[in-house]
């Protein structure tokens, strides 16, 4: 399933299975979670100090994740040549 950015996500389409109040539900908790998300991110950035820290946390998360993301890789390299 190709998706464009500028379109609603579909929930439908990713859990074809899925019965229409489930779907109606799950879609109803994605909106919520986001909507807390901003809210979190709104008060976060008001707040210097607090939005300061949010940086240097999300700077270190994706760090550990690049770092992993080359661990895996020297693992896979290693394991093909054995």
């Amino acid at each position: 399933m190709e998706h464009q950015e500028d379109e609603p996500a579909d929930f439908g389409a990713l859990y074809p299975e899925m019965p229409a109040k489930e779907l109606s539900e799950a879609e109803q908790n994605f909106h919520l979670y986001i909507d807390d998300a901003l809210s979190m991110y709104d008060r976060i950035r008001k707040d210097p100090i607090a939005y300061q820290k949010f940086r240097k946390t999300v700077a270190d998360l994706t760090l550990a994740r690049e770092m992993e993301k080359l661990r895996q890789e020297e693992q896979s390299r290693i394991d093909d040549n054995t």
